[in-house]
């Protein structure tokens, strides 16, 4: 069933939709797009955002291929850095996945979801 709120994708992937609130609501959210230096549209979109956070699994994917890849170039120097730079850029998209680097692991690193431990 198609959602008929739903408009077309637009140049820079985006959709518009139609939504109806309160006016209450709206000024609540107005508030705090004010406070937080945003448009309207950028403070739902953000609330949005956490709420509905992107599938772990294509995070886990494309994880596992930029991992694949920079093993692949094998400086165990230039690796922990990068292990931290990885690990800072899961925590700022929201995902529980971190990249650990394992000797006894046959790639030489895992990734691993620290709450399932």
């Amino acid at each position: 069933m198609r959602d008929s709120s739903v408009g077309a994708d637009n140049d820079q992937g985006t959709v518009q939709i139609a939504l109806r609130i309160s006016p209450s609501l709206r000024e609540r959210i107005k508030a705090a797009a004010d406070a937080n230096n945003r448009s309207v549209n950028k403070e739902l979109t953000t609330a949005l955002e956490e709420r509905y956070p992107p599938d772990q699994d294509l995070t886990f994917g494309k994880l596992q291929r930029l991992l694949d890849t920079l093993w692949r170039q094998g400086d165990p120097a230039k690796m922990a850095a990068r292990a931290e730079a990885i690990n800072r850029s899961l925590e700022a998209s929201q995902t529980r996945l971190r990249f650990v680097i394992s000797p006894g692991d046959p790639k030489g690193w895992k990734i691993v979801d620290p709450s399932t431990d």
